[in-house]
């Protein structure tokens, strides 16, 4: 019998190693945050997912938030992270939240480009005096694209 030996150079075999990490990389926070919900139906998941992966709690917590607010077809994997993901949150709306999401995606953002479209939307927004109550939602009309966005503002005393 006649045995091929297939001879794999090593720096190519190190590279291709590389491409499927970083390809799991962009999918982990996914893949834990869709585990941790599967695991809801199980008594006591979090304490076990807790002692089981090694992470904190409120990390956890939001992995679980972000992977049921973006589910698994309207995710972004290949063009934005899961930090950006993770910020466009911060728009309480859905619908606003999805055309941020398709914007995102259409400039290639980054999460500082999310963060400083956050930031630039507060500064439009009025703050009112230095005393303030639970928020109340406030609509402010983004300087770039014209799209209102209701966005959370303060009750003044």
């Amino acid at each position: 019998m006649l045995q091929v030996s297939q001879q794999v150079d090593p720096e190519e075999h190190w590279a291709s190693e590389g491409v499927a990490l970083g390809r799991n990389h962009k999918r982990l926070p996914w893949n834990t945050g869709d585990w941790l919900i599967r695991g809801r139906e199980f008594e006591g998941y979090l304490e076990k997912a807790l002692t089981l992966t090694g992470l904190k709690k409120p990390y956890l917590y939001r992995l679980m938030q972000v992977a049921e607010a973006w589910p698994d077809g309207i995710r972004s994997l290949d063009i934005i992270s899961w930090g950006v993901h993770a910020i466009l949150l911060r728009e309480p709306d859905i619908k606003a939240r999805t055309l941020l999401l398709r914007r995102a995606v259409a400039e290639n953002w980054t999460q500082s480009d999310a963060n400083k479209f956050f930031r630039k939307i507060a500064a439009e927004t009025p703050l009112g005096p230095t005393k303030t109550f639970p928020s109340r939602l406030v609509h402010v009309k983004c300087p770039e694209c014209e799209h209102v966005f209701p966005v959370r503002g303060n009750k003044t005393a």
